[in-house]
């Protein structure tokens, strides 16, 4: 993880993102594709985090 970042706010964010997709999902389930949420976002979070 990138030094600059603080884990506790990158936590927050990550979980953030997860509820939310959470909730998207049952709002709209046929809106959120979450087999391709599986590959994509943690593909999002580690170019983000990457040192």
């Amino acid at each position: 993880m990138r030094p600059d970042l603080d884990p506790h706010d990158t936590a927050v964010a990550i979980v953030g993102d997860l509820r939310g997709i959470g909730i998207q999902w049952l709002l709209d389930r046929d809106s959120v594709d979450l087999g391709r949420l599986r590959k994509t976002l943690p593909e999002l979070w580690r170019r983000a985090l990457a040192a």
